[in-house]
């Protein structure tokens, strides 16, 4: 009896929901739902969700699932007084299901909304397309929980769907849903709103946090005093187990870095805690950019920058000045950070290749922008303001790797007049010209040529201290535009096999980036070998099998040519003597240093009788160098030019040192 009354009633109950809808669609203008609609073929007017007629109900059911004594889950329409069994889809006619779910405790577990709509769902799909964890091209019902964010986030995109779709009965699903978010977030959004508004700028809740924060928009951050900005990917909220409020809110987002070989975009977090009242958007750790109040000069600055990271593709040799964080131990990802300024090397391949630390990965299912030359690499104005704002290079005085950031990075001013400044005669200068531009040139074709077993270049340079031996090496780097590579023997020091792989490593870098090397004071690796001393004979032998294979540019410098060993001979290409300095060269040098000092200008006072007393003082070449950068800081101290009196007054102070130093009253040369 029980069971014949309930199917009554819910006959009943089916006729008065037909006759309601009847009257929405004539009101609306279009034919009831029993009567077939002609249907253009498209795969947007078949129903996903099962029957055709679902979801074509223009209204919003709620029901709450709660367990029952028995501790079922049961279903309870809102405005009933107790469960009742009904079939798969029970709300299959109304546009839009609430969902609320509590647990055994009564306490609510979470709130969903389920849109059957195919008009809403056309409309999600057409609109938003993709949103973070909701599914539109499911081919079931769109679920979307609370808060419907992805609803508020594109209200407006909506509301312009809505006006210009044409269909009234589309137009009236899209404005219920429309106004299930308005009555729902309606205190939220006027906070919201309210704080956006704000006179001393925008301003917003921990709360409604998420509502400023749509995905895909750029969003600013500022990390290590820098301007950065990322995509927002998601937000999402952390909550104590038993608190309805939000803790942390947790944004993903996304920019682009470079690992070598391609461009591809890396995961970035941002989490931001929770604080009482209004707080301005700029004071929170990331806010959008839209709200940044020089947002324009930020976009200027980032996309200028953005380029300058793209033309740092594949291996470059650079100048750079300010703040490095250097990795002092290969294996680890702790660095020491210094103020530096000299050359580097760009190379993100060979960063990964040479140390131990986490390599970058790219997110995934996310594009890989894959390039071979910068020349082919186009980028969006967008995606330039997302390119990392720092690579990864190599100090070619430290001769560390460590973190760059990318606006301290400038192009080298090379000295071309360096070599021809050369206190040296102009054949041996013509011939060390000749033979390292043909090495750079011909490459390993050199070797037919010269006698040698390896297939590069090996100069050896000897004499006293402070003659230009070094000074050759870096202006013949000058010269020919590369990259010096300076090998200190202090760093080549350990047990033989260590000394060899180090060795080794640091000449592959260099032929890697078609360096010129320079190994100075490498005495103690190429003194004859005895029959006493076997660890230096070790050294002797790693140094003689390390150029058997070295295919670039090597100057070797020493102050004791008659001890070198035999064997070096034929792998030395050329050898040249650099004798005292005459009264004629230190004249020259003295000149050609001062006016560098000057900022390449000559200075009035710089006359033939000042230089002729110049050239009588007991110096060296290096010593000169060391004077007139006394000299140079002086006059800058006192807020004006170098003078004559600051380079008799470094003079004076460096043979005082140097009396005391030798206790003769001689310089040491």
């Amino acid at each position: 009896m029980g069971s014949t009354e309930g199917s009554i009633d819910n006959a009943r109950a089916r006729r008065r929901l037909r006759r309601k809808h009847k009257q929405l669609l004539r009101t609306a203008g279009r034919k009831p739902y029993l009567e077939p609609q002609p249907s253009d073929g498209s795969s947007d007017e078949v129903d996903a969700c099962g029957e055709g007629s679902d979801g074509d109900a223009c209204e919003l059911q709620e029901y709450e699932h709660r367990f029952d004594t028995r501790g079922q889950m049961r279903p309870l329409r809102v405005g009933t007084k107790e469960a009742f069994e009904f079939s798969k889809d029970p709300s299959h006619r109304a546009a839009i299901v609430l969902i609320r779910a509590y647990g055994p405790s009564r306490n609510l577990l979470g709130i969903k909304l389920e849109i059957r709509s195919r008009h809403i769902r056309k409309a999600l799909r057409e609109v938003i397309g993709t949103y973070p964890s909701v599914s539109f091209h499911t081919s079931g019902c769109i679920s979307v929980n609370d808060p419907p964010m992805c609803l508020f986030h594109y209200r407006l995109e909506l509301e312009e769907y809505a006006t210009h779709c044409g269909n009234p009965l589309a137009k009236a699903h899209i404005n219920l849903c429309l106004d299930y978010v308005k009555s729902s977030l309606r205190q939220a959004i006027s906070a919201f709103e309210a704080g956006m508004g704000a006179e001393k700028g925008p301003s917003i809740v921990h709360r409604d946090l998420w509502m400023a924060f749509k995905p895909g928009i750029l969003i600013y951050q500022r990390i290590n005093n820098t301007d950065v900005v990322l995509r927002l990917l998601r937000v999402e909220s952390f909550k104590w187990a038993e608190s309805d409020e939000v803790q942390v809110w947790i944004l993903t987002a996304e920019r682009i870095d470079y690992n070598g070989i391609d461009y591809g975009y890396i995961g970035h977090t941002i989490n931001i805690k929770k604080y009482s009242g209004y707080k301005l958007m700029r004071e929170l750790r990331a806010f959008p950019l839209e709200c940044h109040p020089n947002k324009e000069k930020i976009r200027q600055n980032l996309a200028r920058r953005g380029r300058k990271f793209v033309s740092l593709t594949g291996i470059c040799h650079r100048f750079y000045d300010g703040i490095a964080h250097f990795y002092m131990d290969p294996s680890s990802t702790h660095t020491t950070k210094f103020n530096v300024k000299h050359r580097v090397m760009i190379d993100c391949k060979e960063f990964e290749s040479q140390t131990n630390l986490m390599h970058i990965k790219f997110l995934p299912y996310t594009k890989l922008i894959e390039t071979a030359s910068k020349d082919h690499l186009s980028l969006s104005e967008e995606e330039l303001l997302l390119c990392c704002h720092e690579v990864q290079g190599f100090s070619l005085v430290w001769r560390r790797w460590a973190t760059l950031h990318v606006d301290n990075i400038s192009e080298v001013q090379f000295n071309a007049d360096a070599f021809d400044q050369l206190v040296f005669s102009e054949e041996k200068k013509n011939l060390i010209r000749s033979l390292v531009n043909q090495q750079h040139e011909d490459g390993a074709g050199f070797d037919d040529i010269i006698q040698g077993k390896g297939k590069g270049l090996v100069f050896l340079l000897h004499g006293p201290p402070g003659v230009g031996k070094t000074l050759t090496a870096e202006s013949i780097a000058d010269h020919t535009k590369r990259p010096l590579f300076s090998i200190c023997s202090g760093q080549l020091v350990g047990p033989a096999p260590t000394v060899e792989q180090t060795l080794s490593r640091l000449l592959s870098l260099a032929e890697r980036w078609q360096a010129v090397v320079l190994i100075d004071e490498a005495d103690v690796f190429m003194q004859e070998r005895t029959l006493l001393e076997l660890e230096r004979n070790g050294l002797v032998s790693i140094l003689l099998r390390v150029l058997e294979y070295f295919e670039g540019t090597l100057f070797l410098t020493t102050n004791r040519a008659q001890t070198i060993d035999s064997a070096f001979r034929s792998r030395i290409h050329l050898s040249l003597a650099y004798p005292k300095l005459s009264n004629g060269a230190l004249r020259a040098l003295w000149e050609n240093t001062i006016i560098r000092g000057c900022a390449g200008h000559r200075p009035r006072w710089l006359k033939d009788e000042f230089l002729d007393d110049l050239a009588k003082a007991n110096v060296n070449g290096r010593d000169i160098k060391n004077i007139v950068r006394i000299a140079y800081a002086m006059g800058k101290n006192s807020r004006r030019k170098m003078k004559a009196k600051d380079i008799a007054r470094g003079l004076a102070a460096f043979q005082a040192f140097n009396k005391d130093m030798s206790g003769n009253g001689e310089t040491n040369q």
